[in-house]
């Protein structure tokens, strides 16, 4: 009798262990396939035309929780858009609703606190102060673009891979565009240090670069006067393995085994954010496509707050590990707000 209980609890435990390091997503089939707006439903009139009937009973379940927060008084909702509406119905849960609402109402009063800030001037009055700042303001980005061009004929290239679109929720699709937004400020200001410009590519952009998931999140935190075409990186749906030589590159997962060596080779960001699943996507990707795959040594001196890294923080930290070799110059890339405290055993070089 012992030895069928036996037989059977290691069945248990065998079929646990397939379950908790399967290769396959639960996200790509439980996941959101169509984000609004998109090239067939850009407004709301498109949607009451061309939406199904289930798309239109999620949309009234939406609005009855919206009219139902309005009346509890726990905050001040915003008054939505058809646009805003078209992005609301993407959110899935109902915190992730809740925080876009709150995001939309901290955005409309920011707003208005710069309309009352503008005073109407009936006489244009000649400044020599801001004539001198906007002449500053434009060698600077002279300066920006003729040092990313440099960079990007000269140094090493840093890869985000952008194909993990169709695998991620939308919240997590929204943290991957502002993880990237915040990268462009980071090359922006490399350009004006002592240190190299960072050259940044974000490649296997799937389907397209107009029709990317994270690329429509991400232009709609952009500027008026910035559009993707004057962005310092460079945007392209060829995959990393048409860019350069297999035996070139090395993804970095944080669950692989080995460190990472600048020596090694160009590195591979992963542009995901293991918020919902625990799949270790970047880790099956690289073996099924037979690239080395390196973690980053931070861990060999720190101790980190959070199990993964955002990009713009991967970005800063191999670009500075890349131009000094040295693990205690290149923590410095990293905010402090992350760093719990000093390894077991640290060691300064790789």
């Amino acid at each position: 009798m012992w030895s069928l209980r036996a037989i059977a609890r290691s069945l248990r435990i065998h079929r646990r262990t397939n379950r908790k390091f399967s290769s396959t997503s639960r996200l790509s089939v439980e996941r959101r396939g169509i984000y609004y707006p998109n090239e067939k439903i850009k407004s709301m009139d498109d949607f009451c035309k061309y939406a199904s009937p289930e798309e239109k009973a999620h949309l009234v379940m939406i609005q009855a929780e919206y009219v139902k927060l309005c009346k509890s008084n726990i905050a001040n909702m915003p008054e939505l858009t058809d646009q805003e509406w078209l992005i609301h119905m993407n959110y899935d849960s109902r915190k992730g609703r809740e925080k876009h609402l709150r995001l939309l109402q901290v955005k409309k009063d920011i707003q208005e606190v710069k309309k009352q800030k503008r005073q109407p001037q009936t006489e244009p009055q000649y400044d020599p102060s801001n004539f001198f700042q906007e002449l500053f303001w434009m060698s600077e980005k002279k300066i920006i673009q003729n040092r990313v061009a440099r960079a990007a004929m000269l140094e090493d290239p840093i890869l985000v891979d952008l194909g993990y679109a169709d695998m991620l929720y939308y919240n997590e699709i929204i943290d991957v565009a502002r993880h990237l937004f915040l990268s462009i400020g980071d090359i922006n200001r490399s350009a004006l240090n002592h240190t190299p410009t960072f050259n940044v590519i974000f490649c296997n952009v799937k389907p397209s670069v107009e029709e990317n998931e994270i690329l429509k999140t991400m232009r709609r935190l952009l500027t008026e006067d910035c559009s993707m075409s004057k962005l310092p990186v460079t945007l392209t749906d060829k995959s990393y393995l048409d860019l350069f030589p297999k035996r070139d590159l090395v993804y970095l997962s944080p669950d692989a085994e080995q460190y990472y060596h600048p020596a090694e080779g160009i590195p591979v960001i992963a542009g995901l954010i293991h918020k919902t699943t625990k799949d270790k996507l970047a880790l099956h990707k690289a073996y099924k496509e037979k690239i080395k795959v390196r973690r980053l040594p931070i861990d060999l001196i720190d101790k980190l707050t959070v199990p993964r890294l955002p990009i713009n923080h991967i970005i800063q930290y191999v670009a500075a590990l890349r131009f000094t070799r040295d693990l205690e110059i290149a923590r410095k890339a990293l905010p402090k707000r992350i760093i719990s405290g000093p390894a077991a055993k640290g060691r300064k070089h790789l």
